[in-house]
């Protein structure tokens, strides 16, 4: 997800002077791939289970977003360089600054599912917010399906795959996560060389269950402490299911996606995704 000028939602003059530290970790997702939920999980295992933050963007930034507050670039710049080690940012860019330096945790998510929730993510959106992005609400989901699959997401995971070996890259499956946890966390606290005790990993795994963050909606749906909720309410952290388009996409449309997957990514990246090869 990159993009060649400023908006709302992009500030390139940010990236052209953040300097990356070696310590420093990088969530990359296509979007509603599970981003928000591996904020949380990285600062609970960085911290050890902390629960006070008001709003996730204080303690995982999201890198190339300018923000709602009236900050000016030398504000922001000071602010993310004030981070104590390791900070972690998120990001859906296909080239951060940092590839040779920092560290990248790559989720990924069948993609027909992140159609599917990017879908209710835009709907739940308040009328405020989407105005502050430029943003419609969709008025159909045949309407957003179109403009989601002319969207960049197979550019962004194709670009990412090639990076797959190298050591500072780690992709770790929606799926996986959802189907052990405890498993996945022990995995990405290893590849961040991390020490993370019994205690830290249980109080993560419990602060990064659906249910501990569907109870804390509003930790995660204010860009910053000083924000109103920027979704309405019980429209974030929807569902998190595995599976979840199979509700809403028509079978021609679930081939659509499968048949664009499969001409421009990898067969292995594919198969890694859950989406059928035949």
């Amino acid at each position: 997800m990159s993009a060649s000028k400023a908006s709302a939602a992009f500030d390139p003059v940010i990236l052209e002077r953040f300097r990356p530290r070696e310590s420093d970790v990088f969530i990359n997702t296509v979007p509603k791939a599970g981003t928000t939920w591996m904020q949380q999980i990285l600062h609970q295992l960085r911290s050890g289970g902390d629960t006070t933050f008001e709003s996730i963007y204080d303690v995982v930034p999201w890198l190339e977003f300018p923000g709602r507050q009236a900050r000016t670039t030398d504000e922001r710049l000071a602010t993310l360089e004030s981070l104590p080690c390791p900070r972690v940012f998120k990001t859906h860019l296909c080239d951060p600054p940092g590839i040779d330096i920092a560290r990248f945790i790559v989720v990924g998510r069948d993609p027909r599912d992140c159609c599917v929730s990017g879908y209710h993510h835009l709907c739940g959106m308040t009328d405020d917010t989407l105005a502050w992005l430029g943003a419609t609400r969709p008025d159909s989901f045949e309407t957003y399906f179109e403009r989601w699959l002319a969207s960049d997401w197979e550019a962004h995971l194709r670009t990412w795959w090639s990076h797959r070996t190298s050591p500072r890259v780690l992709w770790v499956r929606f799926r996986d996560l959802k189907e052990d946890l405890p498993a996945s966390l022990r995995q990405i606290a290893g590849f961040l060389e991390w020490r993370c005790d019994e205690t830290t990993l249980r109080r993560a795994a419990a602060h990064a269950s659906f249910s501990w963050m569907a109870a804390h909606r509003m930790k995660f749906t204010k860009f910053s402490r000083d924000d109103n909720p920027s979704w309405k309410p019980k429209t974030f952290i929807r569902a998190g299911r595995v599976g979840d388009h199979k509700a809403t996409l028509s079978p021609s449309q679930a081939s659509r996606i499968r048949d664009l997957a499969s001409a421009h990514l990898d067969p292995a990246c594919v198969a890694f995704l859950g989406l059928p090869t035949t």
